[in-house]
């Protein structure tokens, strides 16, 4: 602590300066955080890949997370039931925010999707709007919005994808990434249409299927949908391609 001597001519005299109290002082860092998931009842995957993720975060810092989630049914990755899902959102934002969770993902990158082209926008858009309505700060974000912004932030114009859905789901999502400016160079797609098989499937077939992807690429989206297990073969994949690969669970968190 500093100390200040008197100048004056009488007698010398010596004070402490006091310190400011430290609740005065000190200033609210938050480091607990509660992380809202909106997924399809049969998504047994997102559940599973995002505590690691976050887990690796906290293995690191000071931060701690929780996860918490509200599902929609859907059982058959189809157009209509994937739109009728989508439907329910606003239901699932109400009952997060009840919970007073910190952010919302909503993870579900095919279905938001299937609304067409940019949809991610006007969806964030409103069910931020209702989430504001409440006068609760929390923003929500996409999956399909999230990975267009990873390949963004990623400099990539040009890349391939693997992903489980039907040769109709996959155009939309081709189209839909070309939409934003990324050209699709490869893909491969499994045409699974039940949804908990999805997750169920052996990531060891991503792995085998990387010698169908074109290398004329900036970055693989090793699993481009929340619910198709791919985690721990992102670093293989890395390794074997020698490219940059996220995957839908990746963009999201």
């Amino acid at each position: 602590m500093k100390e200040t001597k008197s100048t004056s001519s009488g007698p010398s005299t010596t004070s402490t300066l006091k310190p400011i109290s430290d609740d005065k002082l000190s200033v609210q860092v938050k480091t607990s955080f509660k992380i809202g998931l909106i997924v399809p009842s049969s998504n047994i995957t997102m559940e599973k890949e995002l505590p690691v993720l976050l887990s690796a975060v906290e293995s690191q810092t000071t931060l701690k997370f929780t996860t918490h989630s509200s599902r929609l049914r859907l059982k058959s990755v189809t157009k209509e039931s994937l739109q009728e899902m989508n439907k329910n959102a606003d239901k699932a934002v109400d009952e997060l925010c009840d919970s007073k969770v910190d952010i919302i993902l909503y993870a579900c990158l095919v279905a938001v999707m299937t609304e067409g082209n940019g949809a991610h926008r006007q969806i964030q858009q409103n069910l931020n709007k209702q989430i504001h309505e409440k006068s609760l700060s929390l923003e929500v974000v996409t999956s399909a919005g999230a990975i267009i912004q990873t390949l963004q932030d990623l400099g990539a114009k040009r890349i391939a994808f693997m992903a489980p859905y039907t040769d109709a789901l996959t155009k939309t999502v081709i189209a839909y990434i070309e939409s934003e400016g990324i050209k699709v160079v490869s893909y491969v797609n499994f045409s699974i249409t039940d949804n908990l098989t999805v997750g169920e499937l052996d990531t060891n077939r991503l792995v085998d299927n990387l010698q169908y992807i074109s290398r004329d690429i900036d970055a693989l989206v090793l699993s481009c949908c929340v619910q198709m297990p791919s985690l721990d073969k992102i670093q293989e994949a890395e390794n074997i391609i020698g490219l940059p690969v996220i995957s839908a669970a990746t963009a999201t968190f």
